[in-house]
């Protein structure tokens, strides 16, 4: 997947952000189950809003940090060539590690997690609340693992 980022660093600890994360979900059949009975491909997008906060200390270049964040997910599949998308909100607590290479350039890798609902149903271009279909998408689960680089511009800074 491919994902990324914008935050304002409101004090050296805390920073507000939003973001986002797409990936391609490629699922294979188990031995003995055929093509048709497999289970189809997805995208699975998240959207973020939130804040981090930070625990630097002078001199060093790792850098821990925790997250929390109002997410908006949506997982995208055909079945039986038809368009099916699931969306709705959820919360994220995340956490992780930055290095410092330089004060504006850092690697930094983290862990999400996201609970919530996927409360609507678009199928073929109609939409639908889940409730009305009587469908059960409560309490759905997931797990992203970040590894990229960040940029510090240090707007206003000499």
């Amino acid at each position: 997947g491919a994902g990324g980022e914008v935050g304002w660093g409101v004090t050296r600890w805390l920073m507000v952000y939003a973001g986002g994360d797409a990936a391609k979900v490629r699922i294979k059949a188990a031995t003995g189950v055929s093509a048709g009975d497999a289970q189809p491909d997805y995208t699975l997008i998240h959207a973020d809003i939130g804040a981090r906060i930070s625990f630097p200390s002078a001199g060093r270049r790792i850098v821990p940090f925790v997250n929390a964040a109002f997410t908006k997910r949506r997982s995208t599949t055909e079945v039986e060539k038809q368009d099916v998308s699931l969306s709705g909100n959820g919360f994220t607590v995340g956490g992780g590690v930055q290095y410092f290479f330089t004060s504006k350039l850092a690697l930094d890798i983290g862990l999400q997690y996201s609970i919530g609902d996927f409360t609507d149903i678009e199928v073929a271009g109609v939409k639908y609340k889940a409730d009305e279909l009587d469908v059960d998408l409560d309490k759905t689960n997931s797990a992203r693992i970040n590894a990229g680089i960040k940029f510090y511009p240090h707007f206003g800074k000499k």
